[in-house]
């Protein structure tokens, strides 16, 4: 029911897009409009999702795999319970700003689409069987992030896509580099950025962000110094 419903979503948006597009002039079907056909559906779906599921708990880690910040590993473990219905697929946005996001990996299920929508990398993620409504799943999603903490100054950025009761996110650093000067922050839009604290380990190798509930489309931000 889900995907015939995102489906009627699609399109209405298509038409929306068409309507726009011949009032703003541009040429249909061209580039222009293709991109925000794509960016409107994009933001759809992931609002109609929202209503099918809950994320109990969300790990996330950052772990930097060379002393020059050229690979670096994310990885995502999820606890999640659809909701009403069995739920077909799910979709992950990815904030990158700097690097090369590559090596995707996903359990359970399969990699469906890929498209870059702004400062996302959007996956969607097809489950088969779906997976059953009420039932508690544990879901992971990585990847590689090459040539993004090169420098003196970096940081790494991630979203919340769906409503999550309690997040834990960490940063581990390879042997031979310490950061300092740490910060955080969320940012969601219309309001002012928000600092939070992060936890160092005694040697300065580990960062912990204690998120507790994350919110959707919220934008959560780690900046340090090398």
């Amino acid at each position: 029911m889900v995907s015939t419903i995102l489906k009627v979503i699609g399109v209405v948006v298509l038409a929306a897009a068409s309507v726009v597009c011949f009032a703003l002039g541009w040429e249909w079907p061209g580039v222009a409009s293709a991109a925000l056909t794509v960016a409107v559906f994009a933001w759809a779906a992931l609002t109609f999702q929202r209503r099918f599921l809950r994320v109990k708990s969300a790990k996330l880690s950052l772990d930097l795999l060379d002393a020059e910040g050229k690979v670096a590993h994310f990885g995502k473990v999820q606890e999640l319970v659809p909701l009403g219905q069995p739920l077909g697929d799910i979709r992950d946005r990815n904030l990158f700003t700097r690097g090369r996001l590559d090596d995707f990996e996903v359990s359970p299920g399969e990699i469906g689409e890929r498209m870059s929508v702004g400062k996302y990398y959007i996956i969607k993620v097809v489950f088969k069987p779906p997976l059953a409504p009420g039932v508690p799943t544990s879901r992971k999603v990585a990847y590689n992030i090459y040539d993004a903490f090169t420098g003196e100054d970096v940081s790494f950025m991630f979203v919340g896509d769906y409503p999550t009761d309690d997040a834990v996110f960490r940063v581990n650093f390879p042997p031979g580099r310490t950061p300092h000067r740490t910060r955080a922050f969320v940012k969601v839009e219309g309001r002012a950025p928000k600092g939070s604290d992060l936890e160092a380990s005694p040697d300065g190798k580990v960062l912990t962000w204690r998120l507790g509930r994350m919110k959707p489309g919220a934008q959560y931000h780690v900046e340090w110094s090398w």
